[in-house]
């Protein structure tokens, strides 16, 4: 992932980090297609005679680390680590912790009223949220993880992983 790391307008510079992320490569100002700030990510798009240089919108693969979990959302999903997420799901599934932390807010609510509520009715809610649980484990085990143990949850879609 490229960044912008200083503009020199002198001299109509600008200093971008290389994409292995320890170099520096220096271009034109003129390559930029927006204007350019310390920190912007951006795409270089280079050929035999140009270069341009356009800027990453967050939603391309900008990621943002949150403290809790390390928990990494990306676009149309939250990266997490598949053991930790399967865990969680197995022994506080009840309680929709999973869904919550894969960004379903609600449906982690409505886990935890079909387990209080269904208690109270011949205590099938558990049964039910036991299964939905079941549903989710065996869904996110199928799910290919990256080569530090991540899978991407999708945070939109009932049924999806």
């Amino acid at each position: 992932m490229q960044k912008v790391l200083k503009i020199d307008n002198e001299n109509s510079k600008i200093l971008v980090s290389g994409e292995d992320g320890k170099s520096m490569e220096e271009y034109n100002l003129s390559s930029c297609t927006f204007t350019p700030q310390v920190g912007d990510f951006v795409n270089i798009y280079k050929s035999a005679d140009n270069v341009i240089i356009e800027k990453k919108t967050v939603t391309e693969s900008v990621k943002t680390n949150s403290p809790v979990n390390n928990v990494t959302t990306t676009e149309g999903g939250k990266q997490v680590n598949k053991i930790v997420y399967i865990l969680i799901t197995l022994f506080l599934g009840g309680l929709g912790i999973h869904k919550f932390i894969s960004g379903k807010i609600g449906i982690g609510f409505a886990y935890i009223a079909i387990t209080v509520f269904g208690t109270l009715l011949f205590f099938l809610g558990p049964v039910v949220v036991g299964i939905l649980c079941i549903i989710d484990i065996v869904k996110v085990a199928g799910l290919p993880a990256d080569p530090s143990g991540n899978v991407t949850v999708k945070s939109t879609g009932f049924f999806e992983a």
